[in-house]
């Protein structure tokens, strides 16, 4: 899709064939998704996927993948089909053409940030081709949304000043409340729910 070709580190995306086995689900994991469950019966469903595979790709670095299975197990319990690498890639493949593919595949995106993403050229790729699928889809009757979730104090980087964010600056463990809800909003593109406002209040 026009970009450079980037150098990818052991701080990126984790080699594929890791053994996921050894990644438990803690007693804190639980209790935040027992929460998210509460907000997450308001949660819009997904959009039309059309032949998309994937309603939204979560792009992360390797530091922040706790949180990022969170916030996949979050969207499978809201019923949404996310992609998330660690359980997608097939051993054997290039990494870089699979995570296009299967970003290319998706209907939306979500990009975590924070102070282990900024020097990551990975996360900044993918935030690239996410804004060139927005503009290609933007007149579509699917059109592409992202949205950067913030996890720490880091500041979002010159290049997405402009774009949607949502704040989890409280919420180290994973998304939760109704910033995870308005995530959720913000990858189809639509407001909160009356009912949901009512509850943030």
């Amino acid at each position: 899709m026009g970009c450079s070709t980037a150098i990818l580190s052991d701080e990126d995306h984790i080699g594929m064939g890791e053994d996921m086995t050894s990644v438990s689900i803690t007693t804190e994991t639980r209790e935040n998704l027992d929460h998210a469950q509460r907000w997450l019966k308001y949660a819009p469903p997904p959009g039309e996927r059309g032949t998309n595979t994937f309603d939204v790709f979560i792009s992360y670095r390797s530091s922040d993948r706790s949180w990022a299975m969170a916030l996949y197990d979050a969207l499978k319990m809201a019923k949404w089909e996310p992609f998330l690498d660690q359980y997608e890639l097939v051993p054997g493949n290039t990494l870089q053409t699979s995570l296009e593919e299967s970003l290319q595949a998706s209907s939306s995106g979500v990009i975590l940030w924070s102070s282990r993403t900024k020097d990551s050229e990975w996360c900044k790729r993918e935030r690239t081709l996410m804004t060139q699928l927005k503009d290609e889809r933007r007149t579509s009757s699917s059109p592409f949304n992202y949205v950067f979730a913030k996890l720490d104090d880091e500041p979002l980087p010159g290049f997405a000043k402009a774009d949607l964010y949502m704040d989890f600056v409280d919420s180290p463990e994973g998304p939760r409340g109704a910033n995870l809800l308005r995530l959720i909003c913000g990858m189809r593109g639509i407001p909160l729910p009356p009912e949901a406002v009512d509850l943030a209040q």
